[in-house]
């Protein structure tokens, strides 16, 4: 009897999530950490270095991938970018093509030769950024209480957090910062901005704290030891804190809630803010405590963080992205400290040592970075599809509860829950399904 044959049509590439999420850092992602460190300025303001980050180019590889994995070296391809000096003082511009690093480059296996040995970078699952509600219970007198509360979650940079206490009063937070008034916070952008009010549906309720401003201090509990250091010199410390907590929101450099956190946002309470603005906004911080009112009142909803929706990927490409900058960052403070006291010419201050050590920091140590599991072909096809909780900005697996390794019902089609490790990793590591693919925003699902 002649055997039946079976085809299977329109099989995905099953590690598309791989190559694509790399080949996104090398055309988008390298260029916007470039751009973000275009300008350097030293300190007496002499000097000017510029990064023309749009026409960065790559040099061929010296070594092909099986002369690197027989000598035992790092595949990879040196990355170029022209600067530009300007010199105040003289009036002179020197340009240059410099060397910035050698990036180890991708396989089209979807893996990374580093050291002769290929690895691999596993995917991680994170909170999105965006912005997040729920209902806390609070004993107090043998009786609960409905504390409301937000949670800001930003790319880079500290959670804020807000909390509608049974005061009827908003608390601002953040975990390097004790909680202060919400007054604090509006002085600094309501006294030319008045017009933020007229899209709120709660309008009555901040000119109501902004005019009486003496209920927080009312609602202090002298007997609570935490609250009694508050309320010694508390003016003074919340005036302090207020240009701290100003100067770190709505500053790119220091907060970033990222494409996706603004989409998220904007998502959520309904707003037509552009993409393209990363950073905290005023209109932002006034609809969310304006969304978090309304939920005492019993209008909105409450989020379920462990709900897919609410999570997003982060693949090889903003894993590197996000040790590109770092590796930025240490070169531009390398520069401006001594660009004043450097007598040579400046093109010898940039140097790839600062982006280089970031770069095999992250290949070398990382645990999301890990040697290819080569026992068998289907063993490295699962390997690459690996999706994990841990790592760096993860979930710490000696204090992660129950509720986080359980399977939520919006995994269905999209994560596998029975393909994860015994042990301690059990539900912190998972693989994608097969028809399961990852969007920049969350995990979708393709259709069957």
């Amino acid at each position: 009897m002649p055997q039946k044959k079976i085809f299977i049509s329109n099989l995905p590439d099953l590690i598309e999530i791989q190559k694509t999420s790399f080949c996104w850092f090398l055309e988008k992602g390298l260029e916007q950490e470039l751009n973000k460190f275009s300008l350097i300025v030293d300190y007496t303001d002499t000097y000017q270095i510029r990064f023309h980050a749009n026409e960065f180019y790559f040099r061929k590889p010296t070594l092909t991938i099986s002369e690197s994995k027989w000598n035992e070296k790092t595949y990879f391809s040196s990355v170029f970018v022209p600067i530009e000096i300007e010199n105040k003082k003289t009036k002179t511009i020197q340009f240059k093509n410099t060397f910035l690093c050698d990036l180890p480059l991708m396989t089209a296996k979807g893996t990374f030769v580093i050291n002769g040995c290929e690895r691999v970078i596993l995917n991680q699952i994170v909170r999105s950024p965006g912005i997040y509600y729920k209902v806390d219970t609070k004993k107090k007198k043998k009786e609960s209480l409905k504390i409301y509360t937000a949670t800001l979650i930003c790319s880079r940079g500290s959670w804020l957090y807000f909390e509608y206490d049974e005061n009827k009063l908003v608390w601002i937070k953040t975990d390097k910062l004790n909680k202060i008034p919400l007054t604090i916070l509006l002085d600094s952008f309501l006294k030319e901005k008045n017009e933020l009010f007229h899209n709120v549906n709660y309008a009555a309720y901040f000119k109501y704290i902004l005019e009486n401003r003496e209920v927080y201090n009312d609602t202090i509990d002298i007997s609570d030891s935490n609250t009694n250091k508050l309320k010694s010199n508390s003016s003074t410390n919340w005036f302090k804190t207020k240009g701290i907590l100003n100067g770190q929101l709505f500053d790119n450099n220091f907060y970033d809630i990222g494409e996706v956190g603004r989409y998220k946002i904007n998502k959520r309470l309904n707003l037509n803010i552009s993409e393209k603005i990363h950073n905290l906004t005023p209109q932002d911080i006034i609809q969310i405590i304006d969304y978090l009112i309304g939920l005492k009142l019993n209008q909105g909803t409450i989020d379920e963080i462990d709900n897919l929706q609410n999570r997003r990927v982060k693949s090889v490409g903003e894993l590197l992205q996000n040790q590109f900058h770092s590796g930025l960052i240490r070169l531009e403070r390398l520069i401006t400290e001594r660009m004043t006291m450097f007598n040579n010419t400046i093109f010898d201050l940039i140097y790839s040592k600062p982006i280089e050590l970031a770069i095999n920091e992250f290949f070398g140590t990382n645990p999301l970075s890990q040697y290819l599991d080569q026992i068998n072909p289907l063993a490295e096809l699962t390997h690459k599809r690996r999706i994990s909780c841990l790592g760096p900005g993860g979930i710490t697996r000696d204090r992660v509860s129950l509720v986080v390794r359980d399977i939520d019902p919006s995994y269905y089609g999209r994560l596998c829950p029975i393909e994860t490790p015994e042990g301690h990793n059990a539900g912190l590591i998972s693989s994608l399904a097969t028809y399961g693919k990852v969007n920049k925003y969350e995990i979708g699902r393709a259709h069957v």
